[in-house]
């Protein structure tokens, strides 16, 4: 068994549910062999509606955008935004879009 297992998350159209027992099938033997840990297509139970704090590091500089709309795993914390969230992200940082406001942060080093 490896050190490291995958966790596969993959999402697709009801009418492609045929198509979603023949990629299970291709991919049993990574599940038997432990490559894969856990394969679900079913994570919407655990995703919640919110607004989160986007953060992105980029030039050297930071960027905080708040209350983007996210779907948010309960269990991991890990967030999902839609295409039309993604594309108004980018159109917020390229365009250098006037901040509500700016905040002043202190920076560490972990090494120290």
């Amino acid at each position: 068994m490896p050190e490291v297992s995958l966790q596969l998350f993959f999402s697709y159209s009801h009418k492609d549910e045929a198509l979603r027992d023949e990629l299970a099938n291709h991919l049993s033997t990574l599940i038997r062999q432990g490559v894969i840990s856990r394969m679900s297509s079913n994570f919407n139970e655990t995703l919640i509606e919110q607004t989160v704090t986007y953060t992105l590091q980029m030039n050297g500089k930071f960027y905080l955008i708040e209350n983007v709309p996210a779907r948010v795993n309960r269990e991991t914390g890990e967030q999902f935004f839609s295409s039309s969230t993604v594309e108004r992200l980018q159109q917020i940082i390229y365009n250098q879009q006037e901040p509500v406001c700016i905040v002043e942060t202190p920076v560490y080093d972990f090494a120290a």
